[in-house]
């Protein structure tokens, strides 16, 4: 599940002309979908909130801008290489969950900080080798 996931024939997006306004309207709608979350909050609670959001909401506002400029088979090959990540997230945020009360805050974020570390580097240790050409 959690495989690298290539395409052989991705290439640029090519040039298109924008509008000057696109990307304001864009980070307005990444704004309106955070703030539809928080005011569901209300009704979901906080902890449920908290658990659910975070990673989905960044996932999805960086898709939502960076889709017109790289185009929609890279931008889906950023989805789909992002599940790695997610999973690396949710073992420093269980981290933090189980050490900041035997270790309190502070070394708590540094435990959770490690796991977030580790599990990047291991994934750029596991990260088949390509050839420069």
């Amino acid at each position: 599940m959690l495989k690298r996931v290539q395409h052989p024939n991705i290439n640029a997006a090519p040039a298109l002309q924008r509008h000057f306004l696109e990307l304001p309207v864009r980070a307005i709608a990444v704004a309106v979908f955070v703030s539809v979350v928080v005011a569901t909050s209300s009704i979901l609670g906080a902890r449920a909130t908290g658990m659910v959001a975070v990673f989905p909401i960044s996932l999805i506002s960086l898709i939502v801008i960076v889709q017109p400029r790289i185009g929609g088979a890279a931008a889906s090959l950023l989805a789909a290489n992002a599940l790695r990540s997610m999973l690396g997230f949710g073992m420093m945020l269980l981290a933090l969950y189980l050490a900041i009360l035997p270790f309190g805050v502070t070394l708590a974020l540094v435990v959770a900080m490690s796991v977030s570390a580790c599990w990047s580097g291991g994934l750029l240790l596991l990260k088949p080798k390509t050839p420069v050409a």
